[in-house]
């Protein structure tokens, strides 16, 4: 029975019936499963799979014992792979398994991924032998085209996968017979997972620094304007398109990328950074009030967030009394949502203060991008992806344009106008001293 078997598996190990020997034969240990953790020290071990039989056989204390500490497993069966993945796992080791047939099936289910491993050869680069002109030209066009896309469908056919092949047990699948997808597939791995938390990372400090920005705007009584939300989103949008686009390093790190989105170092970051954007705005928020003059505030509302209309002390005295006129400040808003058309024209008016936030949150949302790219080690640098340092340099021009408010054209467009001189310096080093701040 079963309980015979382990015991006399357990009974073997004890025994001398085991022991460790050099592949010369010149040294002979003694096999006991306590000691392999200091073995492994000197040694680079291997084990049969008739051993790794045995050790099943006599409990997973035993296989725990001896597994994790070998290097090299040599003549083993279907099940004696399942076994040594099983335990890897057990004792924590993150698993991958390459295989190429229908006995690596076990073991490639059972690993956390799983390679298979088609027999073809390796792509091989030689120079093409010219060929020889044919006196004989095509009938027509038509026959050309289709020799030509005949031929190229010659040269790029894939090995074809058959039924019980190891491709359909596991999750990954390589066209050739060498172990190098392994080394491909952990470092695309590794390059998704940064990714992945660098998007979230930019997504909170956007939302921060957004959301600050949207209340200066509503306390002033002031929004932005359809084109500046229409442009920003669309660049944010093409950004992180450009940022999903991201591929690995060409080497494999000797360290691993952070793991968890919850972590010290995210959360330190996130908040850093956040930190240094809200404090710019506040900064240049701030001076833009300072050089608000005093007309402009006075119809924008200054900071009671009165939206400005042609009669500006009357919804003061709807805020205070209750009324305006003859009827209640509810019978007037709802005589504003009868007629949308004219209160949109009041909406959106410019000013410093307008201007001002909106390019803070623009020069913000950019320096999160830049600064918040990870590149090596494990995704290449920033100007291997094109997209997205191009896409960059050309919105930090865009922005650049903005801020220095000499193109009339452009101002109309993004409906700003030209601050004063000081609060263009202030934006300037203001940004560059946050960019250099969220470095």
């Amino acid at each position: 029975g079963g309980q015979g078997e382990k015991e006399e598996a357990a009974r073997l190990l004890r025994s001398d019936h085991f022991e460790w020997v050099t592949h010369d034969g010149s040294t002979s240990i003694a096999f006991r499963a306590d000691s392999t953790c200091d073995l492994c020290r000197d040694y680079t071990l291997c084990v049969p799979g008739k051993a790794v039989g045995v050790l099943a056989k006599a409990g997973a204390s035993a296989l725990e014992s001896v597994v994790p500490y070998c290097s090299v497993f040599a003549r083993t069966s279907p099940d004696d792979k399942a076994v040594i993945v099983k335990t890897l796992k057990q004792v924590g080791h993150t698993v991958l398994m390459c295989g190429d047939g229908t006995n690596d099936v076990g073991a490639l289910k059972a690993a956390h991924a799983g390679i298979a491993l088609l027999n073809s050869k390796p792509p091989v680069k030689y120079a093409k032998p010219k060929k020889k002109k044919k006196k004989r030209r095509a009938k027509n066009m038509g026959e050309w085209i289709n020799e030509k896309l005949q031929e190229e469908e010659e040269e790029e056919a894939l090995p074809v996968v058959s039924l019980g092949d190891a491709s359909i047990a596991s999750p990954f699948t390589s066209r050739f017979n060498t172990v190098t997808p392994c080394l491909d597939l952990v470092m695309q791995g590794r390059s998704t997972l940064v990714t992945y938390l660098q998007m979230f990372k930019i997504l909170g400090i956007n939302c921060l620094s957004s959301a600050y920005s949207m209340s200066v705007m509503h306390l002033e009584g002031v929004k932005m304007g359809d084109t500046q939300a229409t442009v920003s989103g669309v660049i944010i949008a093409f950004l992180f398109m450009f940022l999903s686009a991201s591929s690995p390093c060409e080497t494999l790190a000797s360290r691993r990328p952070h793991s968890k989105v919850f972590s010290r170092y995210f959360m330190v970051s996130l908040v850093g950074q956040a930190a240094a954007q809200l404090t710019f705005l506040v900064l240049c928020y701030r001076q833009a009030v300072a050089l608000t003059p005093p007309d402009e505030a006075l119809e924008a509302g200054g900071d009671l967030g009165l939206i400005s209309s042609a009669n500006a002390t009357e919804p003061l005295l709807a805020a205070a009394n209750g009324t305006v006129g003859n009827g209640t400040a509810a019978d007037d808003a709802a005589a504003a949502m009868a007629d949308p058309a004219a209160a949109a024209a009041d909406e959106y008016e410019k000013t410093i203060v307008n201007t001002t936030v909106f390019l803070v949150g623009f020069i913000c949302q950019l320096s999160t991008f830049a600064t918040n790219y990870a590149g090596r080690p494990f995704n290449a640098p920033l100007r291997s992806n094109k997209g997205l340092f191009y896409g960059l340099l050309l919105t930090a021009l865009l922005a650049l344009g903005l801020v220095a408010g000499t193109m009339e054209d452009l101002n109309a467009t993004f409906e700003v106008i030209e601050l004063p001189k000081d609060l263009k310096i202030w934006l300037a080093a203001g940004g560059a001293a946050m960019w250099l701040a969220c470095m």
